[in-house]
């Protein structure tokens, strides 16, 4: 964040000084170099907001949805299977799914998590936060019946999180609280 901030800085300051130059000298300045320049920090601009706009969940959730349910679709229909967890460290946290490389951008490290009890579905897609040592990691979880209250991933982190919020019917966002 910082030093995407501080190149933003270094590129206006130098955009406005050479505007200056351009009308005190316009024979050592050309208008084309100052328009390259203008040019090249707005994509800078938009390049930066695109991401911060990205890392926000509720935004990144709403972005890319439609692909997110097609990961669903495809695990409820037994297309997309992977292989359940044994390890004490994953108790409660079905089967790791790698998704279709089309589809690796939506959760961290390629994976989801299905959970399947009683009829019930459960899809964990991890998304990565920029906190304040970088490492921040929050849910976005689907479930079949919509009960938030019954999620098997919330009760079993619950005490490591901060809320639990619904972004659509049978979608919430789970928060964490470093």
């Amino acid at each position: 964040m910082l030093p995407a901030t501080l190149i933003a800085a270094i590129a206006t300051n130098k955009l406005v000084l050479n505007l200056k130059n351009l009308w005190r000298n316009y024979s050592r300045l050309t208008l084309g170099q100052t328009l390259i320049l203008f040019l090249s920090l707005l994509l800078l601009i938009i390049g930066v907001s695109k991401a911060f706009y990205h890392m926000n969940p509720v935004n990144n959730f709403n972005a890319y949805v439609k692909q997110r349910e097609e990961i669903v679709e495809l695990i409820h229909s037994g297309q997309l299977k992977g292989e359940k967890q044994s390890s004490a460290a994953d108790y409660n946290r079905g089967i790791k799914i790698n998704l279709p490389e089309k589809f690796k951008n939506l959760s961290q490290q390629g994976q989801v998590s299905a959970i399947a009890n009683g009829g019930v579905l459960e899809v964990i897609f991890d998304h990565s936060t920029i906190g304040f040592f970088g490492d921040g990691v929050n849910y976005l979880i689907y479930r079949s019946d919509s009960d938030e209250q019954k999620s098997a991933f919330f009760l079993a982190q619950k005490f490591h999180f901060t809320h639990l919020e619904k972004l659509k019917d049978r979608w919430f966002f789970l928060a964490n609280s470093y």
